[in-house]
């Protein structure tokens, strides 16, 4: 829990560069950080939802709708799979 809490804090600072590829693969290498760091006990899940909206709206902010998002989440899901 420790962990992520610091983690979303770094999220929350983040700051976007002018190349929009690049600032897309911090977010993508923030998803990964997050899923490796492994579960939360139930009754603290509620930091998740905490990162997916940050997530979304970092996201928004590089234009990138919300199906898009979904997407490049659900690709990372099934290369973690693969691995």
């Amino acid at each position: 829990m420790e962990k992520k809490s610091e983690l979303l804090e770094s999220i929350k600072n983040f700051e976007f560069t002018e190349d929009k590829e690049e600032s897309l693969a911090v977010l993508k290498d923030f998803i990964q950080q997050w899923k490796s760091i492994g579960r939360v006990p139930y009754q603290k899940r509620f930091i998740n939802k905490k990162f997916n909206k940050i997530i979304d709206a970092l996201f928004k902010k590089l234009d990138i709708n919300k199906t898009t998002s979904e997407l490049l989440r659900y690709d990372d899901k099934l290369e973690e799979l693969l691995s």
